[in-house]
């Protein structure tokens, strides 16, 4: 608190990394060929699904779902959209939720959902967006796809 203290505004910035031009057509080409394309990122989850939807890997039709710790394990929770904040039960399969919703997760959720059910890891393909991911998350998902 210390440090926010007497602060003077003075102004935004904002940065912005750009999608390459031709991503959303290897997207879409893999796409079309029956691939599953998947972003598997350090980034936040808003900022993966914006950058996944702005290439073709995940549907901008789709509300954004990202799997969140609970009190008693995980639940989904709608972060996109007019049922923002909206959270579902987790009795649908990942499969199911995959065809309403654009699925993401962090690393840290992942890990402690895979821990109680390693099962999920059959699933896990249906997710579009896995963001906060450490470098030995993200070979993980490759181990696992």
């Amino acid at each position: 608190e210390e440090a926010e203290k007497d602060l003077i505004f003075a102004g935004f910035i904002a940065f912005e990394c750009l999608v390459r031009k031709d991503s959303a057509l290897v997207i879409g080409a893999l796409n079309e060929s029956g691939h599953k394309a998947m972003m598997v990122t350090g980034d936040s989850p808003l900022t993966a699904l914006h950058i996944a939807r702005t290439c073709g890997i995940a549907d901008g039709q789709l509300p954004g779902l990202l799997l969140s710790k609970a009190d008693e394990g995980e639940e989904w929770v709608v972060v996109t959209g007019d049922r923002a904040g909206e959270r579902l039960p987790s009795t649908e399969s990942w499969t199911d939720l995959a065809k309403k919703y654009a699925l993401m997760t962090t690393g840290d959720v992942l890990d402690a959902a895979v821990l109680r059910e390693p099962e999920l890891w059959k699933v896990v393909d249906e997710i579009r967006v896995f963001a906060r991911m450490t470098p030995q998350g993200k070979a993980k998902i490759i181990e696992e796809l």
